[in-house]
This record gives C-alpha cells, structure tokens and sequence, in this order.
C-alpha cells in the first residue's frame, strides 16, 4: 500500500506540471517512479509461481533432512524391516503406481518428490488410498511406514488399515500436532479413548511407523517405542465418517505438508 500511494503520487506532480520543480528535480522523479515499477513487478507471483516456489522448498527440505542425517532412518531403528523377505513394498519410490489420491474437495497436491510420496496442505485432508482391486490381509499382517511433517501444526501421518472385518485409523500428530492414537474405539475417536499417547514430534525429521494387527490385538511402534497395545477382544473397531474414503488402506494429513516413504505390509505367521 505505500509504494502504490507513493508511486501514484509521484506520477500526479508530473501530470500536474507543477512549476515547483525543476527540470533536473523531474527527471530524479521520474527516474524513481521507474524504479518503483521495477520492484513492484518483481514482488508480483502468480498462483502457480507460488504453488511451484512451495514445491521446491519441500522438495528441499526432504533432501536436506537426508543428507543432513538429522534423526536416525527407519533402517537404522529396524522398525521398517527393509530386508524382509516377506515384505511386500507398496511404493516404487518413483510413481504413485497402486496408489489413488483421495477426491475429498479442497485436497492438496500430491507427487513423488526425491524418492518420497508429498502431500502438500488440503482444506482441511489431503490423502491416498491403494488402487482398487489390491488383495490385503484383514488380521495377522504388520503394515509399515517412514512419515515426516514438513509444514503446519496437525496431523501428518494418519493411516487407516483393516481390521478383521472393520477398519481403524492410527492418527500420528494429532489435535495440535502431538497426538498419537486409535479412532474410533468403542465409539470414541483418538482423542478420547485410552489408546491416546502425547508426543512430540519434529518438522524434517523422518519418522518409522509400523502397526501390528492380529484378530485380538492392535500394537504400535514409532521408532523404537511402543505407543499402542491394545486389545480389542469384544471391542468396536471403526473408522471415522471423515477417512471413510481412505479405506481399506490409506493415509492422510490435515491441513499438513506431509512426505512418506518405505511402505510396506508383511503376513505374520
């Protein structure tokens, strides 16, 4: 607002033709209001200028959190089991093969960035859900992942996966950014039951998830730590009516930029 009123009222002396200044006075006048246009077309971006700048900076960021080795990798914890035999890898590293991007409305974008799915911020969920037709285990599997949050104050890794006949979703940075548990048990979302955990949890740092689930028993690692293990014999497993699209297998992030990497599943015996 002031360069434009500064601007214009320059412009204005000279088209008044005021006598007041010289001819040497009108041309340094004239010569800043030049200058003054220069800036002011180099501050001006369009919308897909903006969106390509964002881009860039998250796909620096996830380099920078590799190359700088800010937090150990989910091979160095052994929560990802990257040689495991009986893993299956859900993610080429390259593509979004067997992936779709979930149609919530207001979604963000999502692409492969330096190795890493990126989910940029929706209005409010950005997510994936695996192609239709992908065969799943519904008990005894274990379903891997590495997360990081790149930007905002929420949840950057909420992944929903089957349970027996029924679906759960595990939500990792939740309600403020620092959350972690099961929705919905017993009718109750993350936030409410007991299968909630605090945790904090660091923008550009890569983080191992893995889930465990057998017919009686939920289990989940970050890391190295064991946040869940609960039991959900005679329980009600569900999923809330915002992710139902996410199912059978999916992840999401609220009003987060968000990277994910390492998908696995594995059968358990």
């Amino acid at each position: 607002m002031v360069v434009v009123s500064s601007r214009t009222a320059l412009q204005l002396a000279i088209r008044n033709g005021t006598n007041m200044l010289s001819s040497e006075t009108k041309w340094l006048v004239f010569s800043i209001i030049c200058a003054v246009g220069v800036i002011q077309c180099g501050c001006d971006s369009t919308p897909q200028r903006k969106e390509a700048d964002v881009a860039q900076a998250k796909s620096a960021q996830i380099e920078t959190a590799d190359k700088n080795g800010q937090v150990e990798s989910a091979e160095k914890t052994g929560q990802v089991p990257d040689d495991a035999e009986d893993a299956t890898s859900l993610f080429d590293g390259e593509t979004l093969d067997g992936w779709d991007v979930i149609e919530f409305g207001g979604e963000g974008d999502v692409e492969v960035v330096d190795g890493a799915i990126q989910m940029m911020s929706g209005d409010p969920l950005t997510g994936i859900c695996i192609a239709e037709g992908t065969e799943l285990p519904k008990a005894n599997y274990e379903v891997s992942l590495e997360g990081m949050k790149l930007e905002g104050s929420d949840f950057f890794c909420a992944i929903t996966f089957p349970v027996n006949d029924t679906f759960c979703t595990m939500v990792v940075g939740g309600w403020g950014g620092n959350l972690v548990g099961l929705s919905n048990l017993d009718g109750r979302d993350a936030s409410e039951n007991g299968t909630k955990v605090t945790r904090k949890f660091a923008k550009n740092q890569w983080y191992a998830i893995r889930i465990q689930v057998l017919q009686d028993r939920i289990t989940a690692w970050i890391d190295d730590e064991k946040l869940i293990d609960e039991s959900i014999v005679d329980r009600e497993v569900s999923i809330r009516n915002d992710v139902i699209t996410t199912t059978p297998l999916g992840i999401t992030n609220f009003i987060t930029v968000s990277a994910l990497r390492n998908i696995k599943i594995r059968k358990l015996d």
